[in-house]
């Protein structure tokens, strides 16, 4: 289902967020799968996973939206709780979990 959503764009050693856009997602589950705003030049941008709650990026930099999709499908079903609106939850996961996010991320980014 597609919906629109907003990100959050920001620095990443600050986290602190510096503006916001909205674009348009497939939503899976906790996430929205889009095409990256950051390349507005590209005729074919990378493609994103952002989570919702934090509009924060999951995965980014993936070359098809089938890549994407499949690691937003693949994110919700590691067995944690995606309902949080701190980007700094995450933090808490054990540590499989963290295991786990880190090889979607790079399964994704490999496809």
């Amino acid at each position: 289902m597609k919906q629109t959503i907003t990100l959050k764009c920001g620095n990443r050693g600050t986290r602190k967020c510096l503006e916001t856009r909205t674009v348009e997602a497939e939503v899976v589950g906790s996430f929205g799968v889009h095409q990256s705003t950051d390349f507005p030049w590209e005729t074919d941008p990378p493609w994103n996973v952002t989570h919702l709650k934090t509009g924060f990026l999951a995965v980014g930099g993936i070359r098809s939206q089938d890549a994407a999709l499949k690691a937003a499908k693949d994110l919700e079903c590691i067995g944690v709780n995606w309902d949080f609106s701190r980007p700094a939850f995450v933090k808490k996961f054990a540590p499989e979990a963290l295991a786990r996010i880190k090889a979607i991320k790079a399964e994704a980014q490999d496809a």
